[in-house]
């Protein structure tokens, strides 16, 4: 870890057929809306002064481009 501070970090990962998927999922799925506004009650109660820095990362792929496999599942 050298010089850095610890922190605490996670990761998702989703795949989305169309655009218009991922819009509706983060329109009307709970969990996401729960983080959302949980972060809007947050930003709020600091008046903006936020030092929360997130990102999203997003892939537009060819089918030829995707290979999935299942490893380790039980059938």
């Amino acid at each position: 870890t050298g010089n850095s501070p610890d922190t605490d970090k996670t990761f998702g990962l989703a795949y989305f057929d169309d655009l218009s998927s991922l819009e509706g999922w983060s329109k009307h799925h709970k969990t996401h809306l729960d983080i959302f506004g949980g972060f809007l009650k947050y930003a709020g109660e600091l008046q903006g002064n936020v030092s929360l820095r997130l990102f999203h990362e997003v892939l537009v792929l060819e089918p030829e481009q995707q290979f999935f496999e299942y490893v380790g599942c039980h059938v």
